[in-house]
C-alpha cells in the first residue's frame, strides 16, 4: 500500500476517533481525554474504526434499508430526482434502533449483473437488500483552507465541508419496488 494512502487513511481514522468526542480541539478545552492513533497503527490493525452502523469498517454486512425522496432544499427550491437518500433499518438481519441515513452519492456498488448501482434510479419507498461492507474518508477541505484562500467557504451537502464520512459499498442482492410490496401484499391476501 503506498505511503499517501496510508497517511490518507490514518488521517481519516484519527478524525473517525475524535468524533466521539467532537473535534479533538474541542475535546481537549472541555478537559477531556483526547485519542491519539498513529498512521501506522490504523495500518497495521492495532485500532478498528467502528462505522456508523456499529460494525468495524471494512466488513462484509447484509443491509437492508428504504430509499426516500429527500425534503425540498431551502427557499422551496426543488431537488434532482436522483436526491434520494437510503436509510438503513436492518444490519445482518437485525433492526437497528433508528435507520441511518446514506445520501445517494455515498451507497455505491453493483448488481449481480455487473451494472452499477449509481446507474440505477431507486424509485421512492423501493426497499433494496445489499451485501457491503461500510468505508470512509474525509470529503471536501477544512474550513480553514477556503479561508486561507480567500474565497470563501462554499455552501457543500451536509456531509462534506471537510467531514469525516463513510459510505457504502456492495452488491445489490435484492430490490423491491413500492409497486411490487402491495401487490405481494395482495397475492398474500388472496391465499
Amino acid at each position: 500500500m503506498a505511503r499517501s494512502h496510508l497517511i490518507w487513511i490514518g488521517t481519516a481514522l484519527l478524525l473517525a476517533l475524535s468524533w466521539g468526542h467532537g473535534s479533538v480541539r474541542t475535546a481537549a478545552a472541555q478537559g477531556e481525554d483526547v485519542s491519539k492513533v498513529s498512521a501506522d497503527d490504523l495500518a497495521s490493525g492495532k485500532v478498528t474504526v467502528v462505522g456508523r452502523l456499529g460494525i468495524p469498517l471494512r466488513t462484509m454486512i447484509t443491509v437492508r434499508g428504504t430509499w426516500r425522496s429527500l425534503p425540498p432544499l431551502r427557499h422551496g427550491n426543488a431537488r434532482k430526482p436522483a436526491d434520494h437518500s437510503f436509510y438503513v433499518s436492518h444490519v445482518n438481519g437485525n433492526a437497528l434502533a433508528k435507520p441511518v441515513e446514506f445520501v445517494r452519492g455515498l451507497v455505491r456498488g453493483t448488481t449481480a449483473d455487473g451494472t452499477e448501482l449509481t446507474e440505477l434510479k431507486p424509485a421512492d419507498g423501493e426497499q433494496w437488500e445489499l451485501r457491503v461492507y461500510e468505508t470512509g474518508g474525509f470529503r471536501g477541505q477544512p474550513a480553514e483552507y477556503w479561508k486561507e484562500r480567500g474565497d470563501g467557504i462554499p455552501q457543500y451537502p451536509h456531509w462534506g465541508q471537510g467531514a469525516f464520512v463513510t459510505e457504502l459499498d456492495g452488491i445489490l442482492k435484492n430490490s423491491v419496488a413500492p409497486s411490487q410490496k402491495s401487490k405481494k401484499r395482495e397475492g398474500e391476501k388472496a391465499r
